[in-house]
């Protein structure tokens, strides 16, 4: 006798389309994995610091800085999508 298992993934609609509600999206799946990727490379930054010897005070404007830069180099991607 074979064994079936169902592998068909069970969504809750109505969590999704709050979730869609409360940030103003049409694509609540992309917006959210777009937030994990932005959350675990910022986790990874803050975790390259963290043996850094300057201050704390230093260590946080050389982090912002160097988010301030890529924020930078990825809206000017985008907007090169754009351009002719």
């Amino acid at each position: 006798m074979t064994e079936t298992i169902d592998l068909t993934p069970r969504f809750n609609d109505e969590r999704i389309q709050d979730y869609a509600d409360r940030f103003v999206t049409r694509d609540p799946q992309t917006h959210i994995t777009a937030r994990l990727e932005v959350l675990a490379e910022l986790a990874d930054l803050i975790d390259e610091f963290e043996d850094d010897p300057h201050t704390t005070e230093q260590k946080l404007e050389t982090l912002v800085s160097l988010i301030n830069r890529r924020h930078r180099e990825a809206s000017h991607e985008l907007l090169s999508w754009f351009g002719s």
